[in-house]
């Protein structure tokens, strides 16, 4: 029953990312040319601000929800009817004293297009507990239907919107539509489950207690990934940050479409009643599918970087290759941060992986500052590469968990010499059209060897699956 359910979500999971980044990549390829660079920058940054808020918002509830055996989802809602809301007052009475701060410039665009998307802030709130839900039991393929529907509504109608001359306005409408029919659509698939489950036993100021740890492990990490945004559009503002944003996230495109699905599945899984070794085998097996398909990706968008930026955003985005060329090793360089640190999670070893995000966010702030001040924008792009909380996050493999620490790094090792090994040579090809067409080829080549090799299977070696 168990690897039926595990093998459905994560194919579910898998199917609707997929689609949601072919249909993401298409849409962005038109927008790009739609837009200028200046409000889609704004947009940039307007969806980091969002996403560290909403960490703020879910205070680690939703996560912690699936640590409780009885599954309160009904307090969740209500923490989110509860934080979501106080946060969206708080943007209407002090948002624009907050964007003056934040932002080198600052504008009546900025301030409106803000308080716009704290309605789809608020609603995605809602939709968080229906996810919840689905993770919880083990459902994701149940919500794949309603996160298509989601992004179709938004890249078909921001796609019209954009033709017809509304900037920035044709992302915001979009989004805010969007998320209204994927809450509409959990309300109705899950609505009747979350409103039958009881509150939690200890009422909702203990459950939120209990969720504070998890939720500044959350927040923590929300922050590490988003600083550099602030930064720059603190130091430079969206117009000149715009082109660091775009490569980003042809960066981070791969390894965010993988993260999202395996993580949603991996963490249920590991809660389980599953043994230790399987546990650990299962993170192992996780991270090893990460690396075999994000690695190949890497090394074609640092090969590529000018082909690339060049055909997803045309000519006007062109200085995006610049920053590409250096971000695109950057979604590899913390294996233990991909998946091992939900085992700290489970272990309520949380105090780890905060301070780890804690030291990454200061060595971040400070090298980004200090880069910026010397080198420009480029700056921020080298400050990822010195993430110093990683040597905080190894102390607790190293001490509670060393021979999993062994073998998954010896084997996250064996893929990145390997692929180093084949992909290097390529470098060297001046011909850009045939730079291009053979790293194609040999990414679906190594891609395929590796998937007969059995690196996708997450299984392996787990006793479930026998």
């Amino acid at each position: 029953m168990f690897v039926t359910r595990f093998k459905k979500s994560v194919i579910g999971a898998l199917l609707s990312q997929l689609w949601r980044t072919v249909l993401s990549a298409i849409t962005m390829v038109i927008l790009r040319h739609l837009i200028t660079p200046e409000e889609y920058g704004l947009w940039d940054w307007l969806l980091a601000v969002f996403l560290i808020l909403a960490g703020l918002r879910d205070l680690g509830m939703h996560i912690h929800t699936l640590r409780l055996a009885s599954r309160p989802y009904k307090t969740l809602l209500l923490h989110v009817f509860l934080s979501g809301g106080l946060i969206v007052l708080l943007g209407v009475f002090l948002g624009d004293k907050l964007l003056e701060i934040m932002l080198y410039q600052f504008s009546d665009l900025v301030y409106w297009s803000f308080i716009v998307m704290l309605l789809a802030f608020f609603l995605d709130g809602l939709a968080i507990v229906g996810v919840t839900y689905a993770e919880g039991k083990l459902m994701i393929d149940k919500v794949a239907i309603g996160e298509v529907l989601r992004n179709t509504v938004f890249s078909l109608l921001a796609i019209y919107l954009a033709w017809l001359g509304f900037g920035i306005w044709s992302l915001v409408g979009s989004y805010i539509l969007g998320t209204f029919v994927f809450v509409v659509f959990l309300a109705r698939k899950f609505g009747r489950g979350i409103i039958d489950t009881p509150f939690y036993h200890s009422g909702y100021i203990g459950m939120l207690k209990g969720a504070l740890p998890i939720g500044f492990v959350w927040f923590t990490a929300l922050l590490v990934k988003y600083v550099d945004h602030i930064i720059l559009g603190n130091l430079v503002g969206v117009k000149e940050a715009s082109f660091y944003y775009f490569a980003y996230f042809l960066a981070f495109l791969i390894a965010d479409t993988l993260h999202a699905p395996f993580s949603r599945t991996l963490y249920p899984a590991i809660t389980s009643d599953l043994s230790e070794r399987d546990k650990m085998k299962l993170i192992i097996n996780m991270t090893l599918a990460y690396y075999t398909l994000v690695l190949p990706a890497a090394f074609f968008l640092s090969i590529n970087a000018e082909s690339v930026v060049y055909i997803v955003g045309g000519e006007k985005w062109r200085e995006a290759a610049y920053y590409l060329k250096i971000l695109a090793f950057v979604p590899i360089i913390d294996p233990l941060g991909r998946f091992a640190v939900d085992k700290l999670l489970t272990d309520k070893k949380e105090k780890w992986w905060i301070g780890a995000n804690l030291t990454t966010f200061v060595s971040f702030t400070f090298f980004g500052y200090l880069f910026i001040s010397f080198i420009g924008v480029v700056g921020m792009a080298y400050a990822n590469y010195l993430p110093l909380g990683i040597f905080v996050i190894i102390l607790p493999f190293l001490k509670y968990y060393k021979d999993f620490l062994k073998e998954l790094t010896y084997r996250v090792l064996k893929v990145v010499v390997v692929a180093f090994v084949i992909f290097f040579p390529l470098y060297f090809i001046d011909n850009y059209l045939f730079r291009i067409s053979l790293s194609s080829i040999v990414v679906a080549l190594y891609i395929l060897v590796s998937f007969k090799m059995g690196y996708f299977n997450m299984l392996n070696k787990v006793s479930v699956a026998h």
